[in-house]
């Protein structure tokens, strides 16, 4: 069975963002230990998180929490200006600090996630990520970890659809895509066609996010390029052939690691929520 972790980038406003209100430490360390408590009764085995979050909180907090309850770190998600010719010399330099972040705190897996790209051309756009993809992924060799992307919906990355990606991954030695079940929508492909495309060598790390498709248009936030509204859901309570996606990769026979973005529910709690991702997951695997 593949390792399920869990996105903690899901569940912010219940645990980082009263921080900014507050400036309580230890507010927001004993609500990231109940968060983690939570996963770990829910049946996880690690987590998914952000190096803000890890600059935040503490490799030693981190390391004795999430130990304290055997958990790992599935994967460390680095967000920085890769795309950016100007600032370069800074994000690689930041990129290398979350590499050795990675390391001590023994994730397998960086996740190398662009802010949004200045106006240009897919070639431009591609250039200027694999200038600042490459270094970054030679120095994660050297350590153990698996460098990956996802393939993301902000369009103006050219990094969405199956053949931009494939452009991408072709450019820079040792890169690797996180397959995201639900972001292949915004480049206007399924999912599981999509993940038929790939070959086992190009899945780095998986992403299982169920969504719906909103008719209403919306000005900001995850939409299609017709306007309308793409929001994450429960777990199977979406679009997404969760089921199917989990046999095709089995086929394929991707052994590494798959990260739910289980999604809030009202009126259900964050534990049972969680539980209950999992176990749809475990369903979709046969297990």
């Amino acid at each position: 069975m593949n390792k399920l972790s869990v996105m903690t980038l899901g569940f912010l406003k219940e645990t980082l963002f009263p921080f900014r209100a507050d400036r309580d430490r230890e507010g927001l360390e004993a609500r990231y230990t109940a968060y983690f408590r939570d996963v770990k009764a829910a049946g996880f085995s690690g987590v998914d998180l952000a190096s803000f979050e890890v600059s935040l909180l503490g490799e030693t907090f981190l390391s004795e929490t999430l130990g304290s309850l055997s958990l790992g770190i599935a994967s460390l998600i680095h967000i920085d200006c890769f795309a950016d010719e100007t600032g370069r010399e800074e994000c690689l330099k930041r990129s290398f600090a979350a590499l050795e972040t990675a390391k001590r705190l023994s994730s397998p897996v960086l996740m190398l996630v662009p802010e949004s790209a200045p106006p240009a051309s897919q070639e431009q756009v591609h250039a200027a990520l694999a200038a600042s993809f490459a270094p970054v992924c030679a120095r994660a060799a050297e350590l153990g970890i698996v460098p990956v992307f996802e393939d993301f919906p902000d369009r103006s990355l050219y990094s969405t659809r199956l053949e931009e990606v494939k452009a991408l991954m072709a450019c820079v030695e040792g890169l690797k895509l996180v397959f995201d079940s639900g972001n292949t929508l915004f480049g206007g492909e399924g999912p599981l066609a999509y993940l038929k495309g790939l070959s086992l060598e190009d899945i780095g790390y998986v992403h299982i996010k169920d969504v719906v498709i909103r008719e209403e248009l919306a000005d900001e936030g995850e939409r299609l390029s017709d306007g309308r509204r793409v929001d994450a859901v429960p777990t199977g309570e979406g679009i997404i052939p969760i089921a199917a996606i989990m046999r095709e990769l089995d086929a394929k026979g991707y052994r590494g690691g798959c990260c739910v973005e289980a999604a809030p529910k009202e009126g259900v709690s964050r534990a049972e929520g969680l539980m209950a991702a999992r176990e749809y997951i475990l369903n979709a695997m046969g297990e």
